[in-house]
């Protein structure tokens, strides 16, 4: 394992050749990761992983996108409302409407922004750009520590707790009004009192 390592961090060896996933650098001695190919940040002892005709020239693997002509933009950060390329084509309006968010994102209700997954209905600050992430469209109702309680499709459902809680009050509300109707059957009326006649 180590010896592995070593020979796709380090070196290609003998052969010049470098395993699956991995790029051989132009010294022929070191193989990177493909990942890092042309994404800006010199990975190749020899920084022939950034160099500009290279790049201008090399396809960006599927789960990336080419920005300012040469640099591969993982899909992540693609329509996140933050610009990463100096271009900002990875912000483009009638891309990002067209875009298909990555696994773990979902849109905003403007379909222009991907958002993770779970950053809506979490009772925090708005994410998307449009509120919507926090909307009472999106989530509904919040109760029971900001939990949602609207459920697509099936109407209002409440939570275990808030369920009890209701339970809890109505038998208190229940036990207090028999009480009382308890109270006013047993209660004796007081006498009227004698007024005293005058002879």
């Amino acid at each position: 394992k180590q010896w592995y390592q070593r020979r796709v961090a380090i070196t290609a060896g003998d052969l010049g050749v470098c395993s699956k996933g991995t790029k051989l650098c132009t010294s022929g001695n070191q193989c990177i990761s493909i990942a890092t190919m042309c994404d800006g940040t010199v990975n190749c002892d020899d920084g022939s992983d950034e160099d500009s005709d290279f790049c201008t020239e090399y396809e960006c693997p599927p789960y990336q996108r080419k920005c300012d002509g040469n640099k591969c933009l993982p899909q992540w950060n693609l329509c996140d409302s933050e610009p990463d390329c100096e271009d900002e084509s990875d912000e483009d309006p009638a891309f990002c409407a067209a875009y298909q968010c990555p696994g773990g994102k979902s849109k905003c209700a403007d379909g222009m922004q991907c958002l993770p997954k779970k950053l809506f209905c979490n009772g925090g600050e708005p994410q998307c750009a449009d509120g919507s992430d926090e909307s009472v469209e999106k989530c509904g109702e919040k109760k029971g520590g900001g939990k949602n309680v609207i459920e697509k499709g099936k109407g209002t459902r409440i939570p275990k707790r808030v369920k009890e809680e209701r339970v809890i009050k109505l038998t208190k509300e229940e036990k207090r009004r028999k009480l009382e109707e308890q109270e006013k059957e047993d209660k004796v009326p007081e006498p009227e009192p004698v007024v005293p006649v005058d002879p």
